[in-house]
């Protein structure tokens, strides 16, 4: 993706980024990141709000389960020792 100053019509950001579990994207000048929400219900980092796009959520125990051990991985400056990889998902229409 590429960097644009303004945002394309498709690009809501209307949505709060205040729970756990949701699927956001943010666009850089170097290229796009897609990111899973981690923090609690109410103590979220309103500061993304209107600067990246939430797009969908986790569903289903498994899902929240797993965020759970991602949750506990260990980190160093902000990011996961090791890698995560997401191997498989499904879209709902």
């Amino acid at each position: 993706s590429t960097f644009r100053e303004e945002r394309s019509e498709d690009h809501h950001s209307f949505l709060s980024h205040g729970r756990a579990g949701l699927l956001a994207w943010a666009e850089y000048p170097i290229g796009s990141q897609f990111y899973i929400t981690l923090c609690c219900e109410g103590k979220g980092p309103q500061y993304l709000d209107g600067n990246h796009v939430v797009f969908g959520t986790l569903l289903g125990k498994a899902s929240y389960d797993t965020l759970d051990r991602m949750k506990d991985l260990e980190v160093e400056k902000e990011k996961p020792v090791k890698n995560i990889v997401v191997d498989d998902v499904g879209i709902l229409a």
